[in-house]
């Protein structure tokens, strides 16, 4: 190949995986990818619709990540709450423990994880999966503490019921927090641009 071919093929390589980048939020790579291609000539019109994509969709991801802190802790506890009525009453404790401190976390986690550009730290993948599912788990357990105690009133140890209502609701919500928060640790483990990026 003669020079002008191989710099054609390079630019043309920049902005295909510019491309690609953009739309699996690495936006730092995009970036780099896309300064590249304009140090290689690249036409104009094609990088302006690069720079118009890629501050869409940055836009975009900053807000799913902003509703994924917002809404997360609700649908979570949404989920328990149609699991925990809805659910077959012929399922046994285990199936509950399984679901409850496994299964929904665990999904809750990896879809909360999915919403943070995989840029971000893994850390504030963990901790935004983390919050998500300790919030709902924690509404969740105390709704249900709080109506028992109803059907089973007992005036003279409301104090005493009510600390360890709040001691289980914490450590539950601590362990289902947790499990959400490795499952986040994953969600970009088979990511597709890194896997493009490898060939």
């Amino acid at each position: 190949m003669t020079p002008p071919d191989e710099q054609a093929a390079a630019r043309e390589h920049a902005l295909s995986r510019a491309k690609v980048a953009i739309h699996h939020r690495h936006f730092a790579e995009a970036q780099r990818l896309m300064d590249t291609a304009a140090k290689l000539q690249a036409n104009r019109a094609d990088l302006q619709w690069l720079h118009d994509e890629f501050f869409i969709e940055k836009r975009k991801s900053e807000n799913r990540e902003v509703l994924t802190r917002t809404l997360g802790p609700i649908v979570c506890g949404v989920v328990y709450l149609i699991f925990s009525v809805n659910g077959p009453r012929e399922w046994t404790i285990p199936v509950w423990i399984s679901l409850a401190f496994l299964f929904i976390p665990a999904m809750i986690g990896f879809v909360s994880g999915r919403q943070i550009s995989p840029e971000q730290a893994i850390s504030k993948r963990f901790w935004t999966a983390f919050r998500n599912v300790a919030i709902g788990m924690f509404g969740y357990t105390t709704m249900s503490l709080i109506m028992l105690r109803i059907r089973i009133s007992q005036p003279d140890s409301s104090g005493m019921v009510f600390l360890v209502g709040l001691l289980v609701s914490m450590i539950y919500a601590a362990i289902a927090g947790t499990i959400g928060g490795l499952a986040a640790k994953f969600a970009y483990r088979w990511d597709p641009f890194e896997k493009g990026a490898s060939r």
